[in-house]
């Protein structure tokens, strides 16, 4: 199992710096729960961002403030006391996909792991903003340790009857997802508009499982994926648990190397809970590929674990 260790600092809680990168990012942190609060900062032209710290221990929702001015020394003594960044983005603009890659590089320097969330374009937002995003991608890619794509189009395309501005609210609900619990309400429409979809080679899903889940997976999930797959690939599932993480994305690795041709799976999952309370509760990344007869676990815990 790889890990990414957490430099646990005394006795107090895990926590992770939330950072909102841009105008999309800001819209995007405005979906979280709670009472997050957000201090908005300027510096260079073209590029404003957001920071807030969240404890991610428990999940509670208790926020502190920051002021991060100006911007990369705010950032850098933002980030002191904390476990991990994780960034959050629209890309296709002027900021946002350069102060994600910013973060990640200042994330490094101090020798925390970065997991960036990023949003790209609308098709109706014209191929130039999406080529831009395209190019984002790949550079936040090669800074932070993980990177999680969300195709902002692709609910428009599973649910038609949304509007842009409720698709927009409900992509800013998915992308902070795993930042904190989007709750019952969610998940049934987060499964909904993730399920099938492909972006840049890869397919992301949402699920949220319960005991059943092994049952849903391979009757749900499955077979919208196959309905859509076009034979050899890399395949990408992005699961929220109600159980164990890691039990149960080496099962769905296991049965979709099982069920199809793709060359690569990549499972992403989220645990609601786990038993062993010195670990992250409720951000967990795995990460498995199938068809290379390994699977790879990514697990965020505090150091000496």
């Amino acid at each position: 199992m790889a890990r990414i260790s957490l430099r646990k600092q005394g006795n107090r809680p895990l926590r992770a710096l939330t950072v909102s990168c841009g105008g999309g990012g800001r819209n995007i942190a405005n979906a979280l729960k709670g009472d997050m609060i957000s201090v908005d900062t300027s510096a260079e032209a073209d590029l404003r961002m957001d920071a807030a710290a969240i404890s991610v221990s428990d999940m509670d929702s208790q926020f502190t403030r920051y002021v991060t001015s100006p911007f990369t020394e705010g950032l850098k003594k933002a980030m002191i006391g904390h476990d991990a960044v994780f960034a959050v983005a629209g890309l296709g603009g002027l900021a946002g996909g350069v102060a994600v890659e910013t973060v990640a590089k200042l994330a490094a320097v101090n020798s925390l792991p970065c997991i960036a969330s990023v949003a790209l374009p609308f098709n109706v937002e014209g191929s130039l903003r999406r080529t831009e995003a395209r190019k984002a991608l790949n550079r936040i890619g090669g800074s932070a340790s993980i990177t999680i794509p969300f195709e902002n189009n692709m609910i428009v395309e599973s649910v038609p009857s949304f509007n842009i501005m409720r698709a927009l609210a409900v992509m800013n609900r998915i992308i902070a997802s795993p930042l904190l619990d989007i709750g019952d309400a969610g998940d049934a429409l987060w499964s909904k508009a993730l399920i099938g979809r492909h972006f840049m080679g890869t397919y992301t899903v949402g699920y949220s499982a319960g005991k059943d889940w092994e049952e849903r997976v391979v009757s749900e999930i499955l077979s919208n994926i196959f309905e859509h797959h076009q034979g050899p690939g890399n395949m990408c599932l992005f699961v929220r648990t109600s159980s164990d993480s890691e039990e149960s994305c080496r099962k769905i690795a296991e049965e979709i190397e099982r069920r199809s041709d793709v060359d690569e799976i990549t499972v992403y999952g989220m645990s609601d809970a786990h038993p062993d309370q010195n670990r992250v509760s409720a951000i967990y990344l795995y990460a498995g590929a199938a068809k290379k007869s390994h699977y790879q676990a990514v697990d965020i815990v505090p150091d000496g674990t």
